[in-house]
């Protein structure tokens, strides 16, 4: 019996777009005859995992750049040696920014050859002043996106990558294809540090009078900076906060509080000064 080679796919999400596309490229790599071991960064562990011939890796874009916390995960992917990579983002129509090809470096760094990536525009998961998520309002945040077309793009580089990879054919892309072609982000991400862009959005604040203890926002926040004192308050500690502002969307009674007009301002600011160049795939 003839042994599946075996495809890694690692995802960092937080509002469901990567992982809804991970989900499909596990789907496509499965019905291409691979065996394949998919997970959330946050989660995997690459010593239980069996070494890969492909490694297909994504995560959102936040704030122009790989989330932190993914960062520090794919900072403990071991030497990929032999494998191909395929590596994508999403990002809510504002900034797709240079993460697909941040994400290839890390991938090359550990000896695996990349041989394509995408940058697929999904839903924002902010919501606007009214309190309604931003993605599911308005198709300049992404309304409806990615839609069947694109996902059909996106299943058919998989394939390629997937024959490619099982043919051990590992040459021929650059990864220098992956960066932004606006040169005025590259400009930005270059020379405007995270720390200024999270000053810029609206804190998360706490209600202790509308809490029920629930636990949903300690939970869910990656970067730990939700504490419990001995009396039930939640303090959160706003210099380690990454602003993903997952435990205000999970909170079911409001507890976390945002200024989302604030927000919405500013991302619509941001989309009249820098024009995005929309879903890309490149293999």
């Amino acid at each position: 019996m003839v042994q599946k080679k075996t495809a890694w796919v690692l995802y960092y999400s937080n509002s469901g777009n990567t992982k809804k596309l991970a989900d499909l490229a596990e789907e496509t790599l499965k019905n291409c005859g691979w065996g394949v071991e998919t997970a959330s960064l946050m989660d995997f562990d690459p010593v239980e995992m069996k070494k890969p011939g492909l490694i297909i890796l994504g995560t959102p874009v936040h704030f122009w750049a790989v989330p932190d916390m993914a960062q520090k995960r794919i900072a403990r992917l071991p030497n990929l040696s032999g494998a191909a990579g395929f590596v994508f983002c999403t990002f809510g129509n504002v900034f797709s920014s240079q993460v697909p090809y941040v994400l290839a470096r890390e991938l090359e760094k550990r000896d695996a050859k990349v041989l394509g990536g995408a940058a697929l525009v999904g839903h924002h998961n902010f919501m606007d002043g009214k309190g309604k998520c931003l993605g599911e309002v308005y198709p300049e945040f992404g309304k409806g996106q990615p839609d069947d077309a694109m996902l059909a793009k996106f299943v058919g580089a998989v394939k390629i990558i997937a024959e490619k990879a099982g043919k051990e054919e590992l040459s021929g892309f650059d990864i220098k294809r992956l960066k932004s072609p606006n040169p005025l982000l590259t400009f930005l991400d270059r020379f405007l540090p995270v720390t200024l862009e999270l000053k810029s959005l609206a804190p998360v604040h706490f209600d202790v009078s509308k809490c029920l203890d629930c636990g949903l926002c300690l939970k869910n926040c990656d970067t730990k900076s939700i504490t419990k004192g001995l009396d039930g308050v939640k303090t959160i500690n706003q210099k380690t906060c990454k602003h993903c502002y997952t435990c205000a969307r999970e909170c079911p009674v409001g507890a976390m509080t945002v200024n989302w007009a604030r927000n919405e301002k500013i991302l619509r600011l941001a989309k009249k000064l820098v024009k995005n160049p929309g879903s890309r795939i490149m293999v």
